[in-house]
């Protein structure tokens, strides 16, 4: 008995090891090395190996790497047995190793390849004499190290970018389409030097995919391809030659590489592989379309998925649950107009050339992200306020409020110049004329519309649906709300306090009719709309007179009719966001369609005991922001890494495979879109600079993750310092105080860098004044 058990023990150890090589190494592995350079890099290292996971199929991959290395070198190498290569090797399990002084006899000993693949350094890509020697003196020498057991691959490389500044490209007269020509037929004349298995076409796989909207925008420098999109068409084009099947984009797509550039990768492998010498126009890949939704004053407090339970936005927050949240979202300057100049640039205030609503005249000529996404073929709209004056460029159409517009029957100014009138609610028209341009549209191309609420800007004036929609809600005081500004000269200095600033009649309709009548939103309404404004307001103005409040019951009277009438006025905003997410979804469009909700800035709910924006402090300077799209944005994400306003325009550029211009000053979203928990900045800069309404005082500043330093100048000379995690309500100035001497310094050094990064010189002097 003993001897039977303990010969079951052998069988059993014997038949695990087999199992662990087995789980490690299937038998039926694909092996494959490349003998190249660079471009072998880019089109085996990244990605194929993690499609082929994908599509569970077992694979090692090798790389034979000397950069620029052509055919006549490795057969030098070759020849003299020399170990001259970086050899870098993805294991069964993708775990890569490198090693360093290798031969490609040891390399080709080093596993039972299936297939070698070789390819030609790429400015004598299209150079076949380049190929007449080396090419079968290689082949011979493989085929007798490894006894005839291999295949031999060739690896078609490709044309260099148009505007490519590689010395090489003179040999082909500096035309992307006679370097392409060039190297097929060099190509196609290897199978008359040796006998080739099979030819990997990147070439035409990548020169297919620039007839699609990507565009020339598959390289990093002119000739290596892209770390994204341009590697990752490689990578589909060797999955499929290998494999035989189109590449799994829908189970693996890297980070950076969007749902409509993934399948142009897979459709331009497809084609090239199945005519590797001819490019095939792809132009029937749906590109991702582009709906941007900019609210007005829109505090990220009165939205539901941000938790401070308000009061409920079932469709803001369904962006929220069917995408992500970013909780650290902020502009880089709290007030309206230059907040939408920053979209359209990419750039901050001091940069786009507009920095307050008082004196600034917005250049329209500049770089836009609709102007380059025009570029690409996309259909652009901005309909409702815009607040940058009344001729928009970029814009295929446009129908923008003048100004601030009107809540009742406001006026519009339409393509060309032409005025109209329209009778009804602001964000009702809005939405209608939203709805109608997207049902206008040409279909067959994609399109980037920007809708510019005008909700929920002061007086807060509510669609008359929503007359007394929150009047039995009894809104909670701020825990600030009765702050004394102690140690915060700027914050005491302000004109936007509740208690003392907010006008009864102006905005918070309290006053007499034949006083309303003199009010220029009131004026505007017809007369049904105007009963119904008299019927709601005249019996609270009348019950407010009969209570004769004063002191903190006036105050606190004051914030709760405030706070009712700007949350009615949200309500029709965000009624209104969910019939255009209906319209997607009725129409196909949701799946392909990249939401972002944000508001041009944040805004105080009573905090500190103010209305409106301006400050630094965080209700003001940070936004609420919303996105969606289906396959990038895992439904449900939270994103907590600083993003700003600067961000939205190369995200939108890079969505739509535009250029990015040099002096965009923002980052691309993507990496956090696909990666949540990810961070693309550590600090973010601000500058407010306008001198004027509600008296705040111009300042610039930083915050960190845990600090926030606020120079304030002009009105006030000082300095604030705030420690956010004991204190995040703001309270507490702890600039100058003992103890807070290091972290000071540590954030003026953080200050002075973002100053220098972003090349605000005015607030450079100020700094470099401070210090003399």
């Amino acid at each position: 008995m003993f001897q039977i058990t303990r010969f079951l023990l052998i069988i059993s150890f014997f038949v695990g090891i087999a199992y662990g090589v087995n789980a490690r190494e299937q038998p039926d592995t694909l092996r494959v090395l490349a003998i190249g350079n660079s471009f072998s890099q880019d089109a085996v290292e990244q990605y194929l190996h993690e499609l082929a996971v994908a599509a569970d199929k077992p694979m090692i991959i090798g790389n034979m790497y000397i950069g620029g290395a052509p055919l006549s070198l490795h057969w030098e190498n070759a020849q003299a047995d020399k170990a001259a290569y970086s050899y870098r090797k993805i294991n069964v399990d993708g775990v890569k190793t490198t090693k360093e002084g290798v031969s490609i006899r040891t390399a080709l000993h080093d596993e039972q390849w299936d297939y070698v693949s070789l390819q030609q350094a790429s400015p004598l890509s299209g150079r076949p004499d380049s190929y007449a020697a080396p090419l079968p003196k290689l082949h011979r020498y493989i085929d007798s190290v490894t006894d005839r057991s291999v295949k031999h691959i060739w690896h078609q490389t490709w044309a260099y970018a148009a505007n490519s500044t590689h010395p090489g490209f003179a040999n082909y007269h500096n035309d992307q389409h006679e370097m392409y020509h060039a190297i097929m037929e060099a190509s196609a004349n290897t199978r008359k030097l040796v006998t080739i298995d099979r030819v990997v076409p990147c070439g035409t796989a990548i020169q297919s995919a620039r007839t699609s909207f990507i565009g020339d925008h598959l390289t990093r420098d002119g000739y290596h391809l892209d770390l994204h999109i341009g590697r990752f068409i490689a990578a589909c084009t060797w999955f499929e030659t290998l494999f035989g099947e189109q590449a799994p984009v829908e189970r693996y797509r890297p980070e950076g590489v969007t749902v409509a550039q993934a399948a142009v990768a897979k459709q331009a492998a497809h084609v090239a592989v199945q005519q590797p010498f001819a490019v095939t126009e792809i132009a029937s890949v749906q590109r991702p379309n582009i709906l941007l939704i900019v609210s007005d004053d829109h505090a990220f407090q009165a939205i539901g998925a941000y938790g401070h339970g308000l009061v409920a936005t079932p469709n803001m927050d369904r962006i929220a649950h069917e995408g992500a949240r970013f909780t650290s979202a902020y502009v880089t300057n709290s007030i309206c107009g230059p907040s939408r100049a920053t979209l359209l640039t990419g750039k901050y205030s001091h940069k786009n050339g507009f920095k307050d609503n008082a004196t600034s005249t917005f250049d329209h000529g500049q770089d836009l992200f609709v102007k380059g996404l025009q570029n690409v073929g996309y259909q652009t709209a901005w309909i409702g306020k815009q607040h940058l004056g009344n001729s928009p460029q970029g814009f295929d159409y446009y129908s923008i409020l003048p100004g601030q517009g009107a809540y009742y029957n406001p006026d519009f100014i339409n393509t060309g110049g032409e005025r109209e009138h329209v009778e009804g609610y602001v964000t009702n028209i809005i939405t209608d004329k939203a709805v109608a341009w997207l049902d206008g549209r040409d279909r067959s191309e994609p399109f980037c519309l920007v809708i510019g609420h005008k909700a929920t800007h002061r007086t807060w004036l509510p669609d008359t649906a929503d007359f007394g929609r929150y009047d039995t809600v009894d809104f909670p005081l701020p825990e600030t709300f009765y702050d004394d500004y102690a140690g915060r000269k700027a914050a005491s200095g302000q004109e936007m306090n509740i208690a003392k600033d907010i006008r009864m009649g102006y905005d918070l309709k309290m006053e007499p009719v034949a006083a309303a009548d003199r009010e220029g939103a009131i004026k505007r309404m017809n007369s049904e709309q105007r009963q119904k404004f008299d019927a709601y307001y005249q019996p609270i103005f009348a019950d407010f007179n009969a209570q004769n409040l004063s002191g903190r019951a006036l105050a606190e009277w004051k914030y709760r009719r405030y706070m009712r009438d700007y949350l009615s006025t949200a309500a029709s905003l965000d009624r209104n966001i969910g019939r255009i997410l209906d319209y997607l979804d009725a129409n196909g469009l949701a799946d392909n369609t990249l939401v972002i909700y944000l508001s041009d800035q944040g805004f105080y709910l009573g905090e500190h005991g103010w209305f409106d924006k301006r400050f630094m402090y965080e209700e003001s300077f940070r936004t609420p922001m919303l996105a969606r799209f289906p396959g990038t944005i895992e439904p449900g994400s939270v994103v907590d890494g600083f993003v700003e306003n600067t961000d939205i325009a190369p995200t939108l550029l890079k969505l739509g495979g535009a250029e990015i211009p040099q002096d965009m000053q923002g980052l691309p979203l993507q990496p956090l879109f696909r990666h949540p928990d990810s961070t693309i900045r550590d600090a973010v800069y601000y500058h407010y600079y306008e001198n004027g309404e509600h008296a705040v005082s111009p300042h610039f500043g930083v915050r960190n993750a845990r600090y926030k330093l606020i120079r304030f100048y002009e009105r006030v000379d000082a300095w604030e310092l705030f420690d956010l995690k004991e204190d995040p309500h703001e309270m507490h100035n702890l600039y100058g105080k003992k103890g807070y001497e290091a972290v000071t310094a540590e954030m003026k050094r953080l200050l002075k860098s973002q100053i220098e990064k972003f090349e605000d010189h005015e607030a450079a002097a100020l700094f470099a004044a401070d210090a003399t």
